[in-house]
């Protein structure tokens, strides 16, 4: 995950292991916009869950609303990032971690303000 000190732009580009073939070309980075409200609706669930044990935060993904939230993120559809290397995929998880929880504060997500 992206270390306290990166702007959101750097959260928000990443440069892929191998290039991406879409239809107007293969690309070597992608970058990710904030997902909206309808994102959550139209994907009918979270991409990932939360839960803290001994003050430490334990992430768990669902690989196909996260499939969902990227391609909603990339504006590529989702057989095109069918194609991305499993690290790669691994990586724009983590940065969609970061863009969602930007809003949060403190250690336990259900303790955010509404500010």
């Amino acid at each position: 995950m992206a270390d306290a000190d990166t702007t959101a732009d750097d959260i928000r580009t990443i440069t892929l292991s191998r290039p991406l073939r879409t239809h107007k070309g293969d690309l070597s980075e992608l970058t990710l916009k904030e997902p909206t409200a309808g994102t959550f609706f139209r994907a009918k669930r979270d991409p990932y869950t939360v839960k803290f044990e001994d003050e430490k935060a334990i992430y768990t993904f669902d690989p196909v609303a996260c499939m969902f939230f990227l391609s909603e993120m990339t504006g590529l559809d989702q057989i095109t990032l069918e194609a991305l290397s499993a690290g790669d995929f691994s990586a724009m998880r983590w940065r969609m971690v970061g863009i969602i929880n930007r809003g949060v504060g403190g250690k336990n997500p259900s303790t955010a303000s509404a500010e």
